[in-house]
């Protein structure tokens, strides 16, 4: 199977399982960006901007670089206090053809934070917050109320064969996510469809599925396009939302 649900819930936990004592046999076969990170020293505390998407369930995706403390692909479940939802809804219904909103948080430890979520406070964007974005709401309570994938970036690594992806979602709204690999790299996330069937009641429960384009499929992805999965259904690419190629050189 082309989409290994095991394996990413592994990897999205491995932050979680690393403080948890009650988790030791699925820990010895996760990847543990936490421990990782400890190896080579304390991170430091900074801003960790992320992209939003998503309305009933919003999703982040912090806007990595290959470059510590910044050099982690994460997608987290987050929760906005009630202003930061009203706001972030009131925008989406006045600037429909607005793809891009951004989080501004508070600085902190990133690996910390997956380690042990706490809730912090953030600045939230109709754009990007560094690029000219508004700020439509400030000083909003996030929480995360899940941490979905968590992987440490590695600028040495070699990868072969055709890009691999993240798919994400709910019965309501599917995303596909470039997974970042060898430097240099792009960082890509799309508003897909998925069809009914077994892909979709996985996604429904797992939230999160590794998924791999057809061989020969065109990187990044274009929009619109029916893109074949190498043994799965099609994805219908709906909206390209972010393509990010600067800070991945």
């Amino acid at each position: 199977m082309l989409f290994n649900p095991v394996r990413v819930r592994q990897l999205a936990l491995g932050a979680v399982l690393l403080a948890s004592a009650t988790s030791a046999a699925s820990a010895q076969h996760a990847t543990h960006p936490v421990a990782t990170a400890r190896r080579h020293g304390t991170e430091p505390s900074a801003t960790h901007g992320m992209l939003l998407v998503g309305t009933e369930q919003v999703y982040a995706s912090h806007l990595p670089m290959f470059h510590r403390p910044h050099d982690y692909q994460v997608w987290l479940e987050l929760e906005l206090d009630s202003a930061g939802r009203a706001a972030f809804r009131r925008s989406h219904a006045e600037f429909p053809q607005e793809a891009v909103y951004t989080l501004e948080p508070e600085k902190f430890v990133l690996p910390a934070m997956l380690a042990h979520p706490r809730p912090f406070r953030a600045s939230l964007y109709r754009g990007h917050f560094e690029r000219g974005g508004k700020a439509i709401a400030e000083n909003v309570v996030v929480r995360i109320r899940k941490v979905l994938y968590c992987q440490q970036l590695d600028p040495n690594k070699v990868v072969a064969g055709p890009p691999a992806y993240l798919l994400l979602g709910n019965a309501q709204e599917q995303f596909l996510a470039h997974r970042i690999g060898a430097r240099p790299d792009y960082d890509q996330v799309l508003r897909v469809t998925v069809p009914p069937g077994p892909l979709m009641s996985q996604l429904a429960t797992q939230r999160i599925l590794e998924w791999q384009a057809a061989a020969g499929t065109s990187a990044p992805l274009q929009v619109p396009a029916a893109v074949p999965g190498q043994t799965t259904p099609a994805l219908r690419v709906e909206q390209n939302i972010y393509l990010e190629f600067n800070d991945l050189q």
